[in-house]
Parts: C-alpha cells; sequence; structure tokens
C-alpha cells in the first residue's frame, strides 16, 4: 500500500484522513498470466490501479482482437 499512495502523493496533494479513507476501501488483487481484468459488456465501476505487470488493452472486431495499448508497472 505504502507504494500506491506514494504514487498518489507524487500527482496529488492528499490527507491523512484521505489516504486513511482509500487504504479502508482498496481492495488488492492478483491475476493470473492472461486473466481477462474487465469482461466485454460489463460496465466498470472501479479504479484500476496496477503496481506491478503487464496488461494489454484489446477489443473484438468480429473474430479479430485489435491491440489499443500496453500498460506497464512503473519500474525502471
Amino acid at each position: 500500500m505504502n507504494n500506491i499512495v506514494a504514487f498518489l502523493q507524487s500527482l496529488i496533494k492528499i490527507s491523512e484522513q484521505e489516504i486513511t479513507q482509500l487504504i479502508s476501501i482498496a481492495d488488492f488483487k492478483q491475476y493470473p498470466k492472461e486473466a481477462v481484468i474487465f469482461k466485454p459488456g460489463i460496465v466498470c465501476n472501479e479504479v484500476f490501479l496496477m503496481t506491478q505487470g503487464l496488461v494489454r488493452c484489446h477489443y473484438l472486431l468480429g473474430d479479430k482482437e485489435v491491440n489499443l495499448r500496453l500498460l506497464g508497472d512503473n519500474r525502471q
């Protein structure tokens, strides 16, 4: 959780109270390789913050997958 808080603090001013609230509602998940995180046709009501790994965003056009982007973690 500390790396998420540090990342947010590098972007915005966030109070200790807001950090506490974030921690109380955050749900940390790990996904196996090739897992589908967001399913087609389902409205997403969540915020996704990736801390490690690589995610491919794509959609189906007929029977072909069209890649939109690859998202990687912020490790250097």
